[in-house]
């Protein structure tokens, strides 16, 4: 399934194909990977190559650089909360599992949640400095 998928982004590698366009059955490509796996996928079981697929390479570059930038911030300021761990562990199941994007998966919410206890830790960082 996944050369398939990297097959499906490398045609459309450099923007993707749209934010859940791909996964949507009126999608002929879609009906055409069913003839192939019968067991009916609904993602790609590994999110980066869904993230690939679905926001390109452009994405996918703007998606790391958030994270990258949330982890150093936090390692910089010496603000290593737990709230770190709900950033972290989404980014390793998602090499599984498609659960950035999706509706259902909380991960999402917990990259949210730690980008905003981060910022909310920055904030108190730079009035207890002034």
């Amino acid at each position: 399934l996944w050369s398939v998928m990297l097959w499906h982004a490398s045609q459309h590698l450099i923007l993707g194909c749209g934010f859940q366009a791909f996964w949507t059955i009126e999608n002929p490509q879609l009906l055409l990977l069913y003839q192939t796996f019968i067991w009916l996928p609904n993602q790609a079981h590994n999110g980066y190559i869904d993230l690939i697929n679905e926001i390109g390479i452009v994405g996918l570059i703007l998606f790391i650089l958030m994270i990258v930038k949330n982890i150093v911030r936090s390692f910089r300021y010496q603000i290593l909360t737990p709230w770190l761990w709900f950033l972290i562990l989404p980014l390793i199941s998602n090499v599984t599992e498609s659960n950035f994007f999706r509706v259902g998966p909380v991960t999402p919410t917990f990259i949210i949640l730690s980008y905003l206890v981060l910022e909310k830790s920055l904030n108190n960082f730079r009035k207890e400095v002034l």
